[in-house]
Formats: structure tokens, C-alpha cells, sequence
């Protein structure tokens, strides 16, 4: 047996305390993890993958990072005060569009995304009456978020799917109820790029559609996530 002493390397310990205070709120802004934890204990949870990035100088714990409910979270988290999740996104939130690969937020201050972020910000006035919270997410209220992606949508077969899902959610004398609050909202929208096409869908998809539900309760009900119902927060 050699004689020689073989030096055992400490591993990296976990910070319990500091992933708990992360994993309570979600996402934090790294200022206010490292004005109560420290520089060098966040960069040792930094290292040992304890805590991540989505977006910069926001921090998620490391197991949620492609969560899409953690994404969300953080994205406000960077666009506050006042950020709101929006378009495509919103409609995720509401259950009746899949979670999109980008994570799109509404802001009323001049904010520009990392290039390569997956991050998309608009920027516009946020009125608070036209915000509702589901799962803990600031999020557009459903008309206002079908308004948008019927009006900027790339697709507009997806913006078309998004309104019969959501149209096919409810009665067909809310769905009529819907359908003109979002003509309305159509209709006052300052930028009117897109309008002509949102209110031609929305005259060919005014009543209950046939597709695939998203649930009654919009704030509780099941998600749909790559063309199957499940919860956003996975």
C-alpha cells in the first residue's frame, strides 16, 4: 500500500438558506440576493448550479430554469416595476395557446431584451384595470391578450386557433360576449397595424368554435402545452 496521502478536494455544500429564499419567491433580482447573502455566497450557489440566469440580473433556482411558470416570474421580475405578461404568453397563462418558446411581457418604460434572450418586450402604456393575476402571474386580461395576437401574430392560423380555443371555453353567450369585447378592443387600438386582419377572424370565428376546450375557469383550469392539456406551471 502506497504511503503517499491523497488530498480529498471539499465538495460544494448547498446553501439551504438561500435556495429556500429563491424557491419562496420564485425569481429575484441578483442585487437584492446579494445585499442579503453576500457576493460570495451567491457566486458559490451560482457555481454549483443552485441558482440560475433566465435573464440578466434575475435569478431562479436552478432545477425551474426551463420551467415555464419560473420564466414568466422572472421576466417580470426584469421588466418591474409594472410588467405585465402579454400576447401569446398571456394566452398561455389563460390556457388557450401553448406555452411559446419566447416569453412575451408588456412594459411601460423604455426596457431592451439581451439579443438571443428569448425575452420579447413591448412597450406600451400597462392600465391596471386590463391586468389580472392567475397562478401568481401579473397577465392581460383575456380579451385584451386575444386583441394582441390577433392583430401581431406571425401566424394567423395560430391567432385564429387561440380565439376558437378561447371562444370554445365558454357559453355561447359569453363566447358572443367575448367576441366583442375583443372586436372592441380591435377597433381603439392605437396602432392599427393588423386590425383589418384581426376583425376579418374575428367575423369568421365570431361563435363557438369547435376545437379543443382550455376549461371554464380560466384562472384554475388546465393548461395546453404542445397539444396536450396540462399545467402551465410544469
Amino acid at each position: 500500500m502506497s504511503g503517499r496521502t491523497e488530498r480529498i478536494l471539499p465538495r460544494h455544500r448547498c446553501d439551504p438558506e438561500l435556495l429556500r429564499a429563491v424557491r419562496a419567491a420564485g425569481a429575484l433580482p441578483r442585487k437584492s440576493i446579494r445585499a442579503r447573502f453576500g457576493q460570495r455566497r451567491l457566486s458559490a450557489a451560482l457555481a454549483g448550479g443552485e441558482l440560475a440566469a433566465p435573464w440578466p440580473g434575475v435569478l431562479v433556482p436552478g432545477e425551474s430554469l426551463h420551467q415555464p411558470r419560473a420564466r414568466a416570474l422572472a421576466a417580470l421580475v426584469w421588466g418591474a416595476p409594472g410588467a405585465v405578461l402579454s400576447g401569446p404568453t398571456a394566452l398561455a397563462v389563460h390556457g388557450c395557446a401553448p406555452v411559446p418558446p419566447e416569453t412575451h411581457i408588456t412594459v411601460f418604460h423604455d426596457r431592451r431584451p439581451p439579443r438571443g434572450s428569448r425575452l420579447v418586450v413591448r412597450q406600451s402604456r400597462v392600465r391596471e384595470s386590463e391586468v389580472v393575476e392567475l397562478d401568481g402571474l401579473r397577465t392581460q386580461v383575456l380579451d385584451v391578450a386575444l386583441a394582441e395576437v390577433l392583430c401581431t401574430a406571425g401566424d394567423a392560423t395560430f391567432a385564429s386557433a387561440c380565439l376558437r380555443r378561447a371562444l370554445s371555453a365558454v357559453t355561447p353567450v359569453a363566447a358572443e360576449q367575448l367576441g366583442e369585447l375583443v372586436r372592441g378592443r380591435v377597433a381603439t387600438r392605437a396602432d392599427r397595424r393588423g386590425t383589418r386582419r384581426a376583425l376579418a377572424l374575428l367575423r369568421s370565428d365570431h361563435r363557438v368554435g369547435t376545437a379543443l376546450g382550455c376549461g371554464a375557469d380560466q384562472r384554475h383550469g388546465p393548461r395546453l402545452v404542445q397539444g396536450r392539456v396540462r399545467s402551465f406551471s410544469t
